[in-house]
């Protein structure tokens, strides 16, 4: 059998290495920084897209996406880089 996923409406923010309060206001308490040079955050999310009670902790690259699936509760986020993401969304009109 073929399946393919549901369409569903994400939240995003893409990285760019200076607007770190633009992701803080996605991410609230689940987004911390390295203060490195430069900065680099560190985003708490799902371990796995169907067990949303284990937690790991994923480095944020310059110019990935934190997406936010807004219909979990808690909310949950992934960190998904630039090419993945081009293919997998499109902006909602």
């Amino acid at each position: 059998m073929k399946f393919r996923t549901k369409p569903i409406e994400v939240l995003a923010v893409q990285w760019t290495g200076d607007n770190s309060a633009e992701l803080s206001e996605l991410c609230k308490d689940k987004v911390r920084y390295l203060l490195m040079s430069p900065v680099i955050p560190v985003v708490e999310c799902a371990a796995d897209k169907l067990s949303e009670s284990e937690q790991t902790r994923h480095k944020v690259n310059l110019m990935d996406w934190v997406v936010k699936d807004a219909r979990a509760e808690p909310p949950s986020f992934a960190v998904i880089d630039h090419d993945r993401f081009r293919v997998s969304f499109e902006p909602v009109l």
